[in-house]
């Protein structure tokens, strides 16, 4: 079972958690495979292979064969990406719940 990752004070609304899994993101009409590194009911923060462009704001996550959501690009670093899906956190707990713990929805 994946352990949430705490970090000091942060602005999440949500319980994040380490998983080692694999994704696409669908963006500026392209596919980029792309590592997850961790993952909430809220969004995933993911190691593209290849750049996701600054100006993208709107995307299409999906996680390994557990189905996707449309999604906001929040912040894109110089390696890692962080999405936020537009979907109910309990939507997304549900469809992700292979990976996501039952505790998930619990206040970060």
């Amino acid at each position: 079972m994946p352990k949430p990752i705490t970090r000091g004070h942060e602005r999440r609304r949500f319980k994040r958690y380490a998983v080692l899994e694999s994704g696409l993101i669908y963006a500026d009409g392209r596919c980029l495979d792309c590592q997850v590194v961790d993952v909430s009911a809220n969004g995933v923060r993911i190691r593209p292979v290849g750049r996701v462009g600054k100006a993208v704001e709107k995307c299409r996550f999906l996680l390994g064969r557990m189905g996707g959501f449309q999604a906001a690009v929040c912040w894109n670093g110089d390696d890692t990406v962080g999405i936020r899906f537009e979907d109910a956190p309990e939507t997304v707990a549900e469809q992700f719940r292979a990976v996501l713990p039952s505790d998930c929805l619990a206040a970060a």
